[in-house]
Formats: C-alpha cells, sequence, structure tokens
C-alpha cells in the first residue's frame, strides 16, 4: 500500500505508474480482442489507408484519433493486437488527469488536495466496467482522445483561474486543448458550457463578475455564427440536416427516448450488468413513456443543487455528467440510440460525484473499515472489467452472448451471418443474413452492408429465385433514389464478378453507371470485366 507522505512526495509520478500499471494490468487480456464492426471500415478495408493517401483519411471532422489509427497503420499493418497498446495507455493517462483534476477540485472546494479522494475517483474510473467499450474497441479511441484533450482543456482552465495574477497562456492553452478535443470527437461542443459550470459552482466569481466575463464572449461568438450564415450557404435548414444522423427521428422524439437510456446508463454504473456492444432501443420517445424518467434526472440535478454550497463537488459532478451526455444523449439524433462508450467522459462526473456521497456517508466510521470497502469496491469492478474484456476475444461467443440479450439487432445477426459464411455453413449463414435485413428494414435502419451481405449469399447458393424476388423488391423501394438503386446494382454485379461471371454482371454495372455515373465501384468493376 503506497503510504500518504509518499503520495505527497510524488504526487503525480509515483499515481502516474501505478495508474499506467493497472490499466494494463486490468486490460492485458484487451491484446487478443480481433477488429469488430467499424474496425473494418475505418481500417482493415479503408481505401484511402490501403492506398497512403494518408492527408485523405485525416481530413475529417475526427482528424486526431484518425491520425493515431493512420500512424498505428504505419507500425503494424493490420495487427490488431498492437492498436490495443495505444487505446490502454489513453486510458491510463486519461485516469492520470482525472486525478489532477479532482486533486485541483478539492483544492478550491475543501481548501487543500484530497489526494485520497482524488486517487479513489481517478481509479474507480479506470477500472470500471461500464467505461471499458472505447478501450477493447479499437476504433472507440476517438472517446479517449476526446476525454484527454477535454481533461486537459479542463486542467489549465483551473490553472488560470487559480493563477495570480492572472496568467493568459493557461487560457490559451486551455482553448487550443478544447479545439483538440473537438477534432477528435463532436462531444466536446459542450465544453464550453462545462468551462462555465466550473465558474460558477466551484469558484463562484458571483453574477456581476460572469456577466462581465462571458457576456463579451457570448457576443462574438454570436457574431462569428451570424458571420458564417451570412458569408455561406448555410441556412437553418442545411445546419438541421448537417446535425442529424438519423433518418426518421426528430430531435424531441430522440431527446425523449434517450430519458430511460441515460437512466438506464446511470444504472448501469451501480450495477453493471449486462453490458452490451448494441442495446435495444430502436423506437421514438414520447412524452408519455419518458415523464417518469425526465422527472427522476430533475430530481437528481435538483437534488445537487441543493448541495452548492455544502458540497460543490456534488453539484459538479452530477451537472458534468448530465452536459456532457448533452450532444449524443441529447437533441442530435444518431442511428445508434444507445451505445456504452457515450458515457465514458460523462462517468468522471458520475464518479466524482458518487464518491462525494460516500465520503459523506462514510464520515467517523473507523478507517480501516473505509479502506476495506474501498479495497473490495476497486477489486470487484476490475474483475468485472477483465471478464467483460475476455468476452471480447471469441467473436462468435461474443455475438450469441449479445443475442440473448438483443434478439433484433441487424448489425448482430449480419455478423453471426458473416462467421458462419466464414466457416463455410452457408445455410445458417443466409438465416442470420435475412433476420438482419429484416429486421433493419422493419426498424428503418437498412445498410448497404446488410444487402450486400444477402445478395452474395444468395448468389454463393445459387438460391436465384429468391434473389430476383429479392433484387426486384430492392429496385422498386428505391425507384425514388438513382444513388441506392445503382449501389444495389453495383453489389448484385460485384457477387458475379467474385464467380467470374461478367456475362450476367454487366448489365447490372451498366444501369449502376446510368444511374449514378459517378459509382466508383461500377466503374472499377466494369472496367475489370472488359478485360477479361
Amino acid at each position: 500500500m503506497i503510504s500518504s507522505s509518499f503520495i505527497q512526495q510524488h504526487r503525480l509520478s509515483s499515481v502516474a505508474a501505478v495508474l499506467l500499471a493497472l490499466a494494463f494490468a486490468v486490460y492485458y487480456c484487451a491484446f487478443a480482442v480481433p477488429f469488430y464492426f467499424d474496425d473494418y471500415s475505418s481500417i482493415v478495408h479503408n481505401e484511402a489507408l490501403l492506398k497512403g493517401d494518408f492527408f485523405q483519411y485525416i481530413a475529417s471532422r475526427r482528424a486526431i484519433p484518425q491520425l493515431s489509427l493512420c500512424l498505428d497503420y504505419q507500425l503494424w499493418a493490420d495487427n490488431f493486437r498492437f492498436y490495443h497498446l495505444q487505446n490502454i495507455a489513453l486510458h491510463g493517462f486519461n485516469a492520470v488527469l482525472v486525478f489532477c483534476l479532482v486533486s485541483r477540485l478539492t483544492t478550491v472546494t475543501r481548501g487543500k488536495p484530497q489526494l485520497w479522494f482524488a486517487f479513489f475517483v481517478a481509479v474507480l474510473w479506470l477500472v470500471h466496467p461500464l467505461n471499458s467499450q472505447p478501450v477493447i474497441y479499437i476504433v472507440q479511441r476517438m472517446a479517449l482522445w476526446a476525454t484527454f484533450f477535454s481533461l486537459l482543456s479542463l486542467l489549465f482552465f483551473f490553472k488560470f483561474r487559480q493563477s495570480n495574477p492572472l496568467k493568459w497562456q493557461y487560457l490559451a492553452a486551455c482553448i487550443v486543448f478544447a479545439v483538440c478535443a473537438l477534432v477528435s470527437k463532436e462531444t466536446a461542443v459542450v465544453l464550453p458550457a462545462v468551462i462555465l459550470l466550473t465558474d460558477i459552482v466551484v469558484f463562484k466569481p458571483g453574477w456581476r463578475r460572469l456577466a462581465k466575463a462571458y457576456l463579451p464572449i457570448a457576443g462574438a461568438v454570436l457574431l462569428i455564427v451570424l458571420a458564417l450564415f451570412a458569408l455561406t450557404n448555410i441556412d437553418l435548414v442545411t445546419l438541421d440536416a448537417m446535425t442529424k444522423e438519423h433518418g426518421v427521428m426528430d430531435r424531441l422524439s430522440y431527446f425523449l427516448a434517450q430519458q430511460e437510456i441515460v437512466a438506464n446508463y446511470l444504472k448501469k454504473f451501480f450495477f453493471p450488468h449486462p453490458l452490451l456492444l448494441e442495446y435495444p432501443y430502436y423506437k421514438a420517445g414520447s412524452l408519455s413513456a419518458a415523464w417518469p424518467w425526465l422527472v427522476l434526472h430533475l430530481t437528481i440535478i435538483t437534488a445537487s443543487l441543493a448541495f452548492i454550497v455544502k458540497a460543490p463537488q456534488l453539484t459538479y459532478g452530477v451537472l458534468f455528467y448530465y452536459v456532457f451526455h448533452l450532444v449524443e444523449s441529447g437533441v442530435i439524433p444518431i442511428t445508434d440510440l444507445a451505445v456504452e462508450h457515450r458515457t465514458y467522459l460523462p462517468n468522471i462526473g458520475l464518479a466524482i460525484a458518487v464518491t462525494t456521497l460516500l465520503s459523506y456517508l462514510v464520515k467517523g466510521l473507523n478507517a480501516r473499515a473505509v479502506l476495506g470497502v474501498a479495497l473490495l469496491v476497486i477489486t470487484a469492478a476490475a474483475v468485472f472489467t477483465t471478464i467483460r474484456v475476455m468476452q471480447w476475444q471469441d467473436k462468435a461467443a461474443f455475438y450469441m452472448r449479445e443475442l440473448r440479450y438483443n434478439n433484433e439487432n441487424p448489425r448482430i445477426l449480419s455478423q453471426l451471418g458473416a462467421i458462419y459464411a466464414k466457416k463455410g455453413d452457408l445455410a445458417t449463414a443466409e438465416h442470420y443474413f435475412r433476420q438482419a435485413f429484416h429486421l433493419g428494414w422493419q426498424q428503418q435502419r437498412v445498410s448497404i452492408y446488410q444487402i450486400e451481405s444477402l445478395i452474395e449469399i444468395l448468389v454463393l447458393r445459387n438460391n436465384m429465385a429468391f434473389l430476383q424476388r429479392f433484387y426486384a423488391e430492392l429496385d422498386a423501394s428505391f425507384k425514388d433514389d438513382p444513388k441506392w438503386r445503382s449501389d444495389v446494382n453495383s453489389i448484385l454485379a460485384k457477387a458475379f464478378v467474385k464467380l467470374k461471371r461478367c456475362d450476367i454482371a454487366l448489365p447490372p454495372l451498366r444501369l449502376a453507371l446510368e444511374l449514378n455515373p459517378h459509382n466508383s465501384d461500377a466503374k472499377r468493376l466494369k472496367a475489370q470485366c472488359e478485360q477479361q
């Protein structure tokens, strides 16, 4: 056990070493976890990465994580084991930053840094099973990088507010890291709100000073936004389309659906079972179904505000949690309604709030008993996380487990179909691919991958009668969308090209190019067929 005097003398170096070692101990089994889902489109099958067009690859709204994947590809190609190295290290460093942030938070709220308190928050957050998904799932390191830069931004804001006289280089660093967080993941757009929250709840400068400091900033931002609207073709309709991924769900329905989902995230923090890659939430929300969850969240927020004087850490943690959920679990409709990696950054606030509450509850109790319970909680969380990591190692077992809890998820069924197709069990593969497409169609979230998988397996099984009906139905369904019709014809042709049947592939390829002359797959396949 590390003594209190040792931590005080070697605050950061000793804690960083312990947290990093703990991260690698808990997540060691992740080195045997293969690529999943979006890992393939972002890494293994990404044309820009394979061709070495790295500028195109990183020129995206998530440039920093893409650059990190690009560097990994240069070092390890498609050897998935080494990609986990960066994810685990990032998670460990994020825990170190959590320790630093909570130390500064307690310095302001309690008059001096509460190192054991900060250490417990950092360890609890580090080993918590609910935070495991972005660490294990390689491509979700976007959440890791966004958290890394968000924490750095907040730390420099604390340094700026605690400096006397104010050192503006700290504020500049705060802004730079906030921008880095934003180009890591869009959830960081609420970081200015969290900084304002930090000022109000932690530093309590008074409303006049707040108005004097923030009104000019708000005015400048408003002028910049108005200028962008005036100088570009972006209008409110375009902006609405740009900030909406879900095809049919409006913002209010999405927000109402998220009330139960966020309540489920809260429950998973205390009872992390079962943890899933996909959750069975597909339907639009309604006020009649969402009102109990709305009451729950408002009650938690209101109760935390009542402690703003006596326990500002509790208030800060709760508001931190809800503000960082505003993007993905708020009013930006996303196709997948619920995924665990969205809780990664918000859970820092929840860990602060829960630890604050526990510290008040155990006040006056025997120190050894408190330490024993704390060690028991941390050990249990670490064991559950290790078990969760091991569940990811075997893909077939992983997806079958997912299916037990979520038997109406098209992506899980598609992945099982792919596994059985690889094994050569084409009948079982077709069964899963058919189910995947049927459910995707019902849920209005059908994907090109589902169509491609089913067409390919039908061609391989020579099930031409069903293939003709399937193609006719798709063509009729997308009659008003030439791009989708072009993609469907291209996919059909691709399946026949694999069988070296260009005589059958050429007619749908010609139609695909008529419908969409920019269809690059159709151009490539047509050229390939014409050379034979």
